[in-house]
């Protein structure tokens, strides 16, 4: 069984926005294949997420299963699954409190 290229993309502190960005385009256009392929996706991690700087190859790695059919619904950049899979990729998770004194 040939390997996938590259290494998880968590493994690259050093991405660049443009990277993250391609990343979530090809994830998101991988995503879509698979449904209209008919199967589902769950229980993903950042790190599920495979790619390979020097060709630019990105691949998923997840447990799936079969569909009766795709779902009508596609697969947006506002799926929750993506946004699993992209948490500290291309968006953080981590969120700044504002706090007012009450006087």
């Amino acid at each position: 069984m040939p390997r996938m290229p590259g290494k998880p993309a968590t493994d690259y502190p050093d991405l660049s926005d443009v990277e993250g960005e391609g990343l979530k385009r090809k994830v998101l256009q991988i995503l879509e294949d698979i449904r209209l392929l008919g199967w589902e996706l769950y229980d993903g991690e950042p790190d599920n997420i495979v790619y390979d700087r020097l060709t630019g190859t990105v691949s998923i790695t997840c447990i799936a299963y079969g569909a009766d059919k795709p779902t009508d619904r596609p697969t947006t950049e506002k799926d929750g699954f993506l946004r699993i899979l992209g948490q500290n990729l291309w968006w953080t998770g981590f969120c700044t409190a504002i706090s007012k004194d009450a006087k």
